[in-house]
């Protein structure tokens, strides 16, 4: 199957995860687990199990993910549903999959300026600045929108 056809199969079924992560647990079992410790298994040093969810109110949706390559810190870039509209939200961990509370004071900063904010993509810059990248249907016209934060 498809990787993109699995997102969107688990997707349908309303299963929160970050940026796939799910796909290749499911894909992992599918096709036969290995033996524990071999590579491909998941880490164990993130988040005890290799696998960190955040639940929060409403559907967020992860859509593209960098890794800080000064300090390992991950980046998550993608929407969240707040008050019946979407908007931009990034998320930052800690190499041991912990919200790092050095970004936005709970590691999650969600923007949304006005109509319907998706971003779908993500770059980080060498001084560690975020930029988030998708579209905005301000006005009823669909627009381009790009953010930048302050990463360090």
């Amino acid at each position: 199957m498809n990787p993109y056809a699995a997102f969107s199969l688990l997707d349908r079924q309303r299963q929160r995860f970050i940026c796939g992560l799910l796909i290749v647990v499911a894909t992992f079992f599918h096709y036969g687990a290995a033996p524990a410790f071999a590579a491909g298994a998941l880490d164990a040093s993130f988040d005890i199990d290799g696998i960190r969810v955040i639940t929060r109110p409403g559907d967020d949706r992860g859509q593209a993910v960098a890794v800080q390559p000064i300090d390992g810190k991950i980046v998550v870039g993608g929407y969240t549903d707040r008050f019946g509209l979407n908007d931009f939200l990034v998320m930052r961990f800690s190499g041991n999959g912990v919200l790092d509370t050095t970004f936005d004071i709970d590691g999650i900063r969600v923007v949304g300026p006005s109509g319907e904010n998706l971003a779908n993509a993500l770059a980080l810059q060498t001084d560690q600045k975020i930029v988030l990248v998708g579209n905005t249907d301000t006005f009823d016209s669909n627009d381009f929108e790009v953010m930048r934060f302050l990463g360090q």
